[in-house]
């Protein structure tokens, strides 16, 4: 029976009930109720919050009242007899808005009262990650699908209905999806979970997932809906690169290969069997699995030749039984740079290389750059030129270790800059050499290049030093030395005198029988440290008549060792040396300000064409160009221009026969004959100056200069000078000896300089903060070059000119 809605008529008894009870005294009789049933409202609204409301109930005999819909309140006092009422306590609504109703029955009769509450979410969210699924034949436990939605508190007010969709016209219950359900993972996350049976049927099926929110009205505020599709596909697991080969470096390493399945893993049911070609060796060893992966270990490959294996794994259980192969071809194991450098423990030596082992490495200098390589002299007239054309470098994926290759012919130099490389080491030779240590590979031809891959700078790895820092492993290593500058920052990249250099396009002044090949330039750094700088003479940048930076900065290179005997004895020049591959390797500022190093004095003369331009003080010393002091000698003070009669004169810095924009500079020369038989003692050059109020760390002095005069007759000059110091211009105390090169000769040997170069010594630190300072270079011996050998001659009472083109005073 259909409850009766006895609100008006119930609100007249009231009325009625209130007026006689308000009449007098005479008028009062006893008030009873006469309906059946009615309760004091049909309808209630709640808000979100959790409470509790009463409802009075009317009636002439006993009634009770129970919950019809709403589990999310609850009645109690639940009947009665006559008028009373009953308590409806409810739950927060943390969802939509919802509907409970509530009967409340008694006399033959019915009530029904409906409550309304207010939900906290007014505009629900729902989705699913993901909306579309297929499936083998066979039954899953539990399909996972993770559900956004802004209901998470209120879970049960998500409506699911799962659908057959097979027959698009004829949809039907989905009986083969099992348990369908929302639930929170272990994240808390909200996923839609279910089963499926196992598809036994000849033919796919299909079924509709979908998720709804009503709100109490039965409107659907959010929806969200997924297709299941079952096929009767069976059960595969394969591996992903099934039906290929996979090669494999030769080192030991970790592997994975990626399974491919069908249906859901276990790791537990996974067999393995491996086949090896050749036999014997088991070098796949630690095989796992998971879910989607199998893993191992696959040894070094220490032979001389690839070796292949079938990896075959099965899958079986009770339901599924499958397996699939991958096969493994392994390179023999690459080498690198640090397993050649092992192969000869002792200080020096060499060792044939054989077998098919590749080196990985990537190439630090450029085929055609004219930078690579000392070219050597064959005689003193002609040069090697193809020795820089032989020669490349390479270094280790990391930087830490460098190699030289000697190509057998330049056209088998095919390593460009950048490149990343595997070379085959089959046929060629390693050799080590001592003071210092550093390795070659030579009998080198572009076959060796198995493979290159094009790179950029960015591909080689940064390594930053300051020049006391370089190790023997830098030798043939890219490198960056760290706030460095020039010496001195006159002329160009190298000052030689171009006349003795190779005849190019560009040095139209040079011969085609040239007398040398390579230069050097000074460069210090903020720690007082010294390289230098070696440039060929081919190099096109090497002289661009706008000068060398003035400034401080960077300088990238190629660190090597190289021996030349025109700027240093037995060729020595260090014991590194860096060599740029293109201009932009100097990096320095070409503002001055910037330079680590304060100039005290300097004595240059820009500018100077004739002695006039020589400014002396009243004894006959020179004033500096920059700063205050005195350069003088015990030769002679006086202006004077005759081969043959001691003094002091103009010229030029034999850096002079240049090429496109050349720079060429005065100097000043003193005249005389540098070893005093009478006083068996060498003569002098010395230079005055205060560094009062001066204080540092590091002085140097450094000067541009040579003796000699391009003449045969002029090699007789002293080769060793003592460096002495004194701090009250009598008492001197020698604290170094250094050689000074005599300048070349067209038919000279190779041990005499094309031009004026840079010699430097530091200073003692007792020189910091003195009102007197006296820096004297006097012969140390009578050594000196010969035709025959740099040190084997003796020198002769003959004038020879002492020429300077910068002294230069520096410290921080």
């Amino acid at each position: 029976m259909k409850p009766k809605n006895k609100i008006y008529p119930l609100l007249r008894m009231l009325a009625v009930a209130l007026t006689a009870a308000l009449l007098g005294p005479g008028c009062q009789k006893d008030f009873k109720w006469n309906e059946p049933l009615a309760v004091t409202q049909n309808g209630l609204n709640l808000t979100s919050a959790a409470g509790s409301t009463r409802v009075t109930v009317y009636s002439t005999g006993r009634w009770k009242a129970e919950m019809a819909e709403g589990a999310w309140g609850e009645v109690s006092e639940v009947s009665g007899n006559g008028i009373g009422d009953f308590l409806f306590t409810y739950e927060a609504n943390n969802g939509v808005s919802r509907r409970a109703r509530i009967l409340v029955s008694g006399e033959g009769e019915e009530q029904e009262i409906v409550l309304t509450q207010a939900g906290a979410v007014t505009e629900p969210t729902l989705a699913l990650a993901e909306t579309e699924f297929e499936f083998v034949r066979l039954p899953r436990e539990r399909v996972q699908i993770g559900v956004t939605t802004n209901m998470t508190q209120a879970l049960e007010c998500i409506l699911i209905t799962a659908t057959d969709v097979t027959d698009a016209e004829n949809p039907a219950e989905a009986g083969w999806l099992k348990e369908i359900r929302l639930e929170k993972d272990a994240e808390e996350n909200i996923v839609l979970v279910f089963g499926i049976d196992r598809n036994d049927g000849s033919s796919d099926r299909k079924a509709a997932i979908r998720l709804e929110i009503p709100d109490a009205d039965g409107k659907i505020l959010a929806q969200a809906e997924a297709s299941v599709v079952q096929t009767t596909d069976n059960a595969t697991v394969v591996f992903k690169d099934e039906e290929t080969t996979v090669s494999v470096p030769g080192d030991q390493h970790n592997r994975s290969a990626l399974l491919t399945a069908n249906f859901d893993v276990d790791p537990a049911h996974f067999s393995f069997d491996i086949a090896y070609d050749p036999a014997g060796t088991q070098w796949i060893t630690d095989v796992t699995f998971s879910e989607s992966a199998v893993s191992f270990v696959v040894a070094e490959n220490t032979g001389d030749q690839p070796r292949s294996a079938s990896l075959k794994i099965t899958y079986k259980d009770t339901d599924v039984e499958c397996s699939s192969t991958l096969r493994l071809t392994q390179e023999v194991k690459q080498l690198s740079i640090a397993d050649l450098r092992a192969m000869i423990p002792g200080a020096e030596g060499e060792v044939e290389l054989t077998g098919e082992k590749m080196l990985s490495a990537v190439v630090i200098s450029d085929a055609g750059n004219y930078n690579m390589e000392t070219n050597p002299n064959l005689t003193d007239t002609s040069i090697d030129f193809s020795v820089n054309e032989k020669t490349a470098y390479i270094e280790s994926l990391d930087g830490q270790y460098g190699l030289r290759i000697v190509t057998k012919l330049p056209a088998d130099n095919i390593l460009k800059r950048y490149s990343s490389v595997q070379l085959s080491i089959n046929g060629l030779k390693l050799v080590k050499e001592s003071n210092p240590e550093r390795y070659t590979l030579t009998g080198f031809t572009k076959e060796h290049v198995l493979n290159q891959n094009a790179g950029t700078a960015a591909d080689l790895p940064k390594k930053e030093k300051h020049i006391s820092e370089l190790t023997d492993a830098d030798i043939y290593t890219y490198v960056t030395l760290k706030e460095c500058e020039f010496m001195l920052n006159g002329g160009a990249y190298i000052n030689v005198h171009d006349g003795y250099c190779y005849k190019t396009d560009l040095n139209t002044q040079g011969v085609l029988d040239p007398r040398f090949d390579c230069a050097v330039r000074g460069v210090i750094d903020s720690r007082g440290e010294k390289i230098n700088m070696v440039l060929n003479t081919q190099v096109r940048w090497r002289r661009k008549g706008d000068g060398v930076p003035a400034g401080s900065g960077p300088i990238s290179g190629i660190i090597v060792h190289t021996k030349l005997p025109r700027y240093g004895v037995k060729g020595d020049v260090g014991t590194y040396q860096i060599r740029p591959v293109e201009e932009a390797d100097i990096a320095f500022s070409r503002e001055e300000s910037t330079r680590n190093y304060s100039t005290l004095v300097r004595w240059a003369w820009p500018g100077m064409t004739t002695n006039a331009g020589i400014k002396q003080h009243a004894d006959g010393s020179i004033v500096p160009y920059l700063g205050e002091g005195r350069m003088f000698s015990s030769v002679s003070n006086k202006l004077n221009t005759s081969a043959s009669v001691a003094g002091v004169s103009c010229t030029l810095d034999y850096n002079n026969l240049v090429y496109a924009k050349g720079i060429s500079a005065p100097a000043v020369r003193y005249n005389g004959i540098w070893w005093n038989s009478s006083r068996n003692e060498g003569e002098w050059v010395a230079f005055n100056f205060s560094t009062e109020g001066v204080s540092g760390s590091c002085m140097k002095m450094i000067l541009s200069a040579a003796l000699g005069n391009l003449s045969a007759a002029t090699i007789v000059a002293p080769l060793y000078w003592d460096v002495s110091y004194s701090l009250d211009g009598s008492t001197f105390t020698r604290f170094d000896t250094v050689p000074i090169r005599t300048l070349v000769y067209w038919a000279g040997p190779q041990w005499y300089v094309p031009g004026l170069y840079e010699v430097d010594f530091d200073l003692p630190s007792a020189c910091f903060g003195q009102k007197d300072v006296t820096i004297r270079l006097q012969a140390a011996s009578k050594v000196c070059g010969s035709t025959t050998g740099e040190d084997n001659g003796t020198t002769t009472k003959t004038y020879v000119y002492f020429r300077f083109g910068d002294v230069s005073v520096k410290y921080f």
